[in-house]
């Protein structure tokens, strides 16, 4: 979809996207750094940035060095580490990880689970488990996040 084709609402949409990714990326940032990069306004990223704040997904996380030009120490922001977290699996043999994340990708925990001889329910039981127990452990705001599996293997050629 092009820019002109995107309606106000989705335009906003993906700039808020853009923004957390580039928060997500470059932490802990100056939102001035954010507009030049993104090569926005300040008051763009301002808007944003106070949405964002206002849902939780950010976090001012200390003061950042003087420009050479002197004026203002800038605010630096990162994503909110307690919003949420993610749970990634590396499904691998002859074990897999079970890795839990916080949002700024942070490592919480990390499982090694022996998969040798394991059947595919005993792997997925074992799974489900971590999962539970994270879940019972939270101490995020908001929960699982999302999940992501990693699975090794070839792909046949066509």
């Amino acid at each position: 979809m092009t820019l002109s084709m995107m309606s106000k609402t989705q335009l906003h949409r993906r700039n808020l996207q853009v923004v957390l990714a580039y928060i997500f990326n470059h932490q802990p940032v100056a939102r001035t750094q954010i507009a030049t990069d993104l090569n926005v306004t300040k008051s763009t990223i301002s808007t944003l940035y106070k949405e964002l704040k206002e849902r939780g997904l950010v976090t001012e996380s200390g003061i950042g060095d003087p420009t050479e030009i002197g004026g203002r120490k800038p605010v630096l922001v990162s994503l909110n580490t307690r919003y949420g977290y993610t749970i990634n699996i590396d499904l691998g043999y002859p074990s897999m990880l079970i890795m839990q994340n916080d949002l700024a990708g942070g490592v919480v925990t990390i499982k090694p689970v022996n998969t040798t001889y394991l059947p595919i329910e005993s792997i997925l039981k074992r799974i489900d488990q971590q999962v539970d127990y994270a879940a019972k452990t939270n101490w995020t705001t908001n929960g699982l996040q999302g999940i992501s599996l990693a699975i090794h293997g070839r792909v046949a050629d066509r």
